[in-house]
């Protein structure tokens, strides 16, 4: 396979608008199958494109700014590799889609991916590490599925309006405990049993102690009034 380019030269004007200001003017470099490098020269400044056979642009690079664009105007873009693939930018690096940004790692199992969409964002892996100095988290509703949940904190603070636990058994352990209920607290439960190693001190306001049945106090001694 063999390809023919054709050379426009000097530079030819755009159009006569443009010719009249004396403005712009281009040179060029045409295939047989009407695709073209062009460099531009806009107020005596020159700019590289590559353009399709349908005349859009396809590549372009600003000499003054280092700007260099890459333009797809009839399908998709991809870049492939058999080693690596390295981005490196001085300052930032910008992503935007109109449907979903997708990041995979790995094969099968092994197989890592982070989905950025419109409406949702998913992260899947089999182990996930974050690391931050600081965190916050705003969210309107939360759910959280576990099979296993365990938490190292060194001090915590949860302020809730409403709080409801259900679990098949509960085990609290705790080396001091200091709770304050300004209102009612309440406990109904089919069987309550109280061990205390040392002293047990109850103090209220008012005390009533009722029992369908019988009740028994026993002690060494008991004192009354």
């Amino acid at each position: 396979m063999s390809l023919a380019y054709r050379v426009q030269t000097p530079p030819v004007p755009v159009s006569s608008d443009d010719a009249d200001m004396g403005l712009i003017s281009e040179q060029r470099l045409r295939t047989q199958g009407g695709a073209s490098a062009v460099v531009r020269l806009v107020d005596g400044i020159e700019h590289i494109e590559v353009r399709d056979c349908r005349d859009r642009l396809v590549f372009e690079f600003d000499p003054e700014t280092g700007r260099t664009v890459v333009w797809a105007p009839g399908g998709d873009l991809s870049f492939r590799a058999a080693g690596n693939v390295e981005f490196v930018a001085g300052k930032s690096v910008q992503c935007r889609a109109h449907d979903e940004v997708k990041i995979e790692a790995g094969e099968g199992r092994l197989r890592s991916s982070f989905t950025l969409g419109a409406q949702a964002v998913a992260i899947s892996s089999r182990v996930l590490r974050m690391a931050a100095e600081s965190a916050d988290f705003a969210l309107t509703e939360a759910n959280l599925r576990s099979e296993h949940l365990r938490a190292r904190v060194g001090d915590a603070k949860v302020v809730m309006s409403r709080l409801e636990t259900i679990t098949d058994r509960l085990f609290e352990q705790a080396k001091t405990v200091f709770r304050t209920v300004e209102d009612l607290h309440q406990l109904k439960t089919g069987r309550a049993r109280t061990l205390v190693r040392d002293g047990y001190d109850l103090r209220a306001g008012y005390a009533s102690i009722e029992a369908e049945a019988d009740m028994k106090i026993d002690g060494k001694s008991i004192h009354l009034g």
